[in-house]
């Protein structure tokens, strides 16, 4: 299954929006849960629909 997500950056003031999506695994060390294995890539400019899926 690939997930979908966003983060917003303040840069000078002003909100940069980016979107991602992939795969990844997590593993719990010392009670914290880590990325253990990623695929994650930028999506520039989605369309509508990725916010759909």
């Amino acid at each position: 299954m690939i997930n979908i997500f966003s983060t917003k950056n303040w840069v000078d003031g002003e909100a940069e929006m980016h979107f991602y999506e992939g795969t990844w695994q997590t593993i719990k060390e010392d009670g914290v849960y880590k990325m253990l294995k990623g695929k994650i890539l930028e999506v520039e400019n989605p369309g509508w629909d990725w916010f759909y899926k």
